[in-house]
């Protein structure tokens, strides 16, 4: 009965379906086995990027869809075949990178939606969050001497910014008024 009214049901990962520690509760676990008893389709919908999200579908053997990056790139979870990809235009892309540098932030820059390979410049200035993020990706990640140099590397799927909240709140202002209009 479930499945001839609830079809899809799409989760968000972090804070929402996967606890503080990155595992799924035995509730959830048991809401997940329900809904496949039914028939139901499962998407995990995240701003993470698709090899971590992979890694989780492999380990708990979960969803049908990964819709990941925010929005911009789908795959089937079995497969990992590309269903949709939304590229970043490589002008605007150029644009931020500078801006950025006045800003004193450096983003990181994921390319490839088959590869998901992460760039970040190796001089850039390092915070907690950027080292966090580095550590739980060294085995994507590069270092680079100039980010606009890895922009023909492939298709840019996203560029991403970590700091701490304020810092980050100050990039994102600045950003939105001189983007606002090219980019979100």
């Amino acid at each position: 009965m479930l499945g001839s009214q609830v079809r899809l049901v799409a989760l968000d990962l972090d804070g929402t379906f996967l606890d503080n520690h990155h595992q799924i509760s035995a509730a959830n676990a048991k809401a997940v086995e329900i809904l496949r008893q039914h028939g139901v389709r499962i998407a995990l919908v995240t701003g993470r990027r698709f090899r971590n999200v992979a890694r989780i579908v492999r380990q708990y053997g979960l969803g049908d869809l990964m819709i990941v990056h925010n929005g911009a790139l789908v795959r089937n979870c079995d497969t990992e075949e590309l269903i949709y990809f939304q590229e970043l235009e490589r002008a605007v892309c150029r644009d931020i990178i500078g801006a950025s540098r006045w800003l004193q932030q450096s983003p990181f820059v994921l390319v490839d939606p088959l590869q998901t390979r992460v760039f970040f410049e190796s001089q850039a200035c390092e915070n907690q969050a950027r080292s966090q993020y580095l550590a739980r990706n060294a085995g994507d990640s590069f270092g680079v001497a100039d980010l606009t140099e890895v922009l023909t590397a492939g298709p840019v799927i996203q560029l991403l910014f970590t700091d701490a909240i304020l810092a980050l709140q100050e990039c994102k202002t600045h950003l939105m008024d001189q983007f606002g209009d090219r980019a979100t």
